[in-house]
């Protein structure tokens, strides 16, 4: 019996030295001191002002009127054999459409003898159509202005092509920074104009 509990002894006592050695590694990991320290990178530092989206400007006409003309009396044609819409707008001096719209027919291939078509009269004055109106969206562009901070070795005209913008405009933009002394650390407005 002294041998049996000797082994289990010896088991106990090795896997609780495993757990130790376990234990005395994940403290050492954690404290942190394996762990290189991260070494500062300089900052860059851009302030956007935020503004609306752009607005559309919708101008509206109302929808046009027809001005009614006085109906004569129309006339009224009965359509013979051989016959066709053409034929007969050419015999009455009248325009085939004006035949068509004033009868309701879609097709002119579909004439049956008999067919009684009413005949607008060519010298009938016709209502004149004011022109439709359309509606037109303006775009209003909106003046967006970005904080710029210059960095070392950065010129007028560096910083002018970053943001797609000319030098005329950022000096504008800046009237309190002397244009011959632009040093690291200032902080330009850069006026930056957003659209549809």
């Amino acid at each position: 019996m002294v041998r049996i509990d000797d082994r289990r002894f010896q088991r106990i006592w090795e896997s609780r030295r495993r757990m130790g050695f376990l234990a005395l590694m994940l403290f050492l990991l954690g404290c942190g001191s394996f762990l290189p320290t991260p070494t500062p990178h300089p900052a860059v530092i851009l302030t956007f002002t935020a503004t609306p989206w752009p607005t559309q400007v919708m101008h509206y006409t109302p929808t046009p009127t027809l001005t009614p003309a006085p109906t004569p009396t129309p006339l009224v044609y009965e359509i013979q054999k051989g016959d066709t819409l053409l034929a007969i707008a050419i015999r009455l001096g009248v325009d085939v459409d004006e035949i068509m719209e004033a009868n309701g027919i879609e097709s002119a291939h579909r004439l049956r003898v008999g067919q009684k078509l009413t005949i607008p009269r060519p010298d009938a004055t016709r209502p004149t159509r004011t022109p439709t109106p359309t509606a037109t969206i303006t775009p209003v562009v909106s003046p967006v202005a970005v904080t710029h901070v210059v960095r070392g070795g950065e010129t007028w005209e560096i910083i002018a092509r970053h943001y797609f913008v000319t030098v005329e405009a950022l000096l504008k933009a800046n009237p309190d920074i002397d244009p011959e002394g632009l040093q690291a650390g200032d902080e330009l407005i850069v006026p930056v104009e957003s659209g549809l």
